[in-house]
């Protein structure tokens, strides 16, 4: 059974590592911790804001602001490639992938999927470097997947950003999504505004199997942007029941069927619904 870290515990350790950035050393840590050849650009992300103590408050599964988890709990992700940096709205750096073939892996963990508790976060702050992605999916290429969890027969969760132009018509709709296992079509809920190249966008993915009610006998996906739910709908209209897969969480890209051109940055997961209130503070505390 996973730990569940106390807010204390986690921010020791992420100040640990703080004190490596002070001392000249953190290259050498985060690269023996992400098992990478060499230090890169991205790798050097290492600090210890505002930002990231509010969310370490609110005691994430697993928080990433490179590859790092700064959590401490040790689960590190791996890059594929030599992604680059990108500035975020507070100053704290974030990936930037080429939408090619670079890509974030973080191994598979029972903490990562919506049975372990019934409930699940994914939060985590996008910016697009384009807005018709050149190695995308589905209709038309019409998509990209920026972040998920899946694999033939082990599909649970995606957040997907169409292009511009695109034969379904949605121009650069941002989405989130929960399956069955064994894939199929997903329950989705979305937000559909104006983007701007090199606009960041706040994202939250809701996923939740324990609050029912007659409008959602088996539970709900909502989305939120920059704070504020946009969407929610029923699991039950796409008969998903969430599942416990193998495949391992990927940024930047889901299955290596589309990359996403731009940054992800702060990616977070909780095992439990995040509350209206605590994503709003989380948007405030980047821009404010």
């Amino acid at each position: 059974m996973a730990l569940r870290w106390t807010v204390g515990r986690a921010l020791s350790a992420v100040s640990a590592l703080a004190v490596a950035v002070s001392m000249g050393v953190a290259d050498s840590v985060t690269t023996a911790a992400e098992s990478l050849p060499e230090t890169t650009p991205a790798t050097r992300i290492a600090t210890l804001s505002r930002y990231d103590r509010t969310v370490l408050q609110d005691t994430p599964a697993g928080y990433w602001a490179s590859s790092v988890d700064v959590t401490g709990r040790g689960r590190n992700g791996t890059f594929t490639g030599t992604p680059g940096v990108a500035v975020m709205p507070n100053g704290d750096r974030a990936p930037r992938y080429d939408g090619v073939k670079q890509y974030l892996t973080i191994p598979d963990a029972r903490d990562w999927s919506v049975t372990r508790t019934g409930a699940l976060t994914v939060e985590a702050w996008l910016r697009p470097d384009t807005l018709q992605f050149p190695h995308g999916e589905g209709l038309g290429d019409g998509y990209v997947h920026w972040l998920g969890k899946g694999a033939p027969q082990n599909q649970e969760y995606v957040a997907r950003m169409y292009s511009l132009h695109n034969p379904d018509n949605r121009p650069n709709r941002i989405s989130g999504y929960a399956f069955n296992l064994s894939g199929g079509e997903g329950a989705g809920s979305y937000f559909q505004d104006v983007v701007r190249v090199g606009q960041w966008i706040h994202y939250a993915l809701v996923i939740n199997t324990r609050n029912v009610d007659p409008k959602n006998p088996t539970g709900y996906v909502k989305v939120y942007k920059n704070g504020r739910l946009r969407d929610q709908d029923a699991l039950v209209d796409y008969a998903v029941v969430p599942g416990d897969g193998t495949a391992p969480l990927r940024v930047a890209t889901r299955d290596l069927g589309s990359f996403f051109k731009g940054a992800v940055g702060k990616v977070a997961i909780y095992d439990r619904e995040l509350t209206a209130d605590r994503l709003l503070r989380h948007y405030r505390t980047m821009v404010e």
